[in-house]
């Protein structure tokens, strides 16, 4: 990225508020690294590489449907040393997975800073550690196999699959090269975000479990 951080010139600061105004309102959030992205390409810049993210994330949402899809962008950013999009997308995913089983994920958002600064072997093991059950098999397949390409170690598989996951990995290091310098924590980066009521009750279920009160499994039901 550009070694100065300019200003935004006053026409950039009111197309980025417009912008994060119409996005909120479709989506339920806003990206905050949309300010980076302005301030390093141009407004002409940035709504080009928009429309080159939406369509990489349609075609891995498509693949991997939009629980696992964040999965794949949690763990992509994670190697790319970005807490933004990690916390975002790992958040987003618990989220899908609490409304669609009435359950907590083994894997919380709010570990991620902590995490952040471990090798991407030791990221491997966390991972691997709390993805051990069943239940998680085809997360953590997914997850291996996405490392597998980081590695260049890869066996061929399904090659629509293997095709999106080798996307991955340069779709969001173009991403986290604006997304990284952003400190404050995401919100769920996914439509799940306008979800307000869900978001709540997940948030009650993390705080009981952290209490050791077991959670209601009907919690989860929007």
């Amino acid at each position: 990225m550009t070694s100065t951080r300019r200003d935004l010139t006053l026409i950039e600061r009111m197309v980025m508020k417009t912008i994060r105004a119409l996005t909120e309102a479709s989506e339920g959030y806003f990206a905050a690294f949309d300010e980076e992205m302005i301030r390093s390409w141009g407004v002409r810049g940035f709504l080009k590489a928009c429309a080159i993210m939406a369509k990489h994330w349609a075609r891995i949402e498509k693949q991997f449907g939009v629980e696992n899809a964040h999965m794949v962008a949690f763990y992509s950013s994670m190697w790319n040393g970005c807490t933004y999009c990690g916390y975002g997308h790992l958040y987003a995913h618990n989220l899908n997975y609490f409304q669609r089983t009435g359950q907590l994920f083994p894997m919380r958002e709010d570990e991620i800073e902590v995490r952040m600064r471990a090798t991407d072997e030791e990221i491997l093991s966390w991972v691997r550690t709390h993805l051990s059950g069943p239940e998680f098999g085809d997360k953590l397949r997914l997850i291996q196999r996405l490392y597998a390409v980081r590695m260049g170690s890869l066996e061929p598989g399904d090659a629509a699959e293997d095709e999106v996951l080798r996307l991955s990995i340069p779709f969001y290091s173009f991403i986290n090269e604006c997304s990284i310098v952003v400190e404050s924590l995401a919100p769920p980066i996914g439509r799940i975000a306008k979800q307000k009521a869900l978001i709540e009750r997940y948030q009650e279920a993390r705080a009981a479990a952290a209490a050791g009160t077991p959670a209601d499994p009907n919690n989860a039901q929007t």
